[in-house]
């Protein structure tokens, strides 16, 4: 289901979790608002998740169930506070939660998940460090996180995104 580059508004239906075989649902750059709601969690076949560029507020619901998820598209929203576990089988390629309202520290997982080769985390409140025990995904390929409030030696940052052996 792409309905991408339109002008609908509302809210994304709670019943769209009863399409539990919808491989994607995509509807970046519109006028979409409010929560996402929870039966989102429901669509175990879902591989593609992309609402870029609307309204949205609220809580990401929890995703962790949704193993074969390869691209999470949430930029440009205003969703926050917490950023939910996606899981350590996720098969996510591609993760873009850059401009939302997303604070506290930043979920070491994030760099390491299996299949991850793109991370845009930018324009977002995250807090911290990258720990000693961070290991970064050897496929990492792109990884912004700009304009946060982490914090850490640069030489140490740089040496765990870099190098990924």
């Amino acid at each position: 289901l792409v309905l991408d580059h339109n002008m609908f508004t509302g809210r994304v239906p709670p019943w769209l979790g009863g399409f539990p075989h919808l491989a994607v649902f995509s509807a970046r750059n519109n006028s979409l608002s409010g929560p996402l709601p929870e039966s989102l969690g429901d669509l175990v076949d879902l591989r593609v998740l992309s609402l870029s560029s609307n309204s949205l507020t609220g809580s990401l619901p929890d995703l962790a169930a949704l193993t074969n998820l390869q691209v999470v598209d949430v930029g440009n929203n205003y969703l926050g506070p917490q950023f939910p576990a996606l899981g350590n089988k996720v098969s996510t390629v591609r993760l873009d939660i850059a401009h939302n309202q997303f604070v506290g520290p930043l979920p070491p997982s994030l760099l390491s998940l299996p299949s991850i080769c793109y991370l845009d985390v930018a324009g977002n409140r995250f807090t911290g460090m990258l720990f000693s025990n961070t290991s970064c995904n050897n496929g990492l390929d792109f990884v912004d996180l700009s304009s946060n409030l982490l914090t850490q030696n640069v030489s140490y940052a740089m040496n765990c995104l870099l190098n990924t052996s």
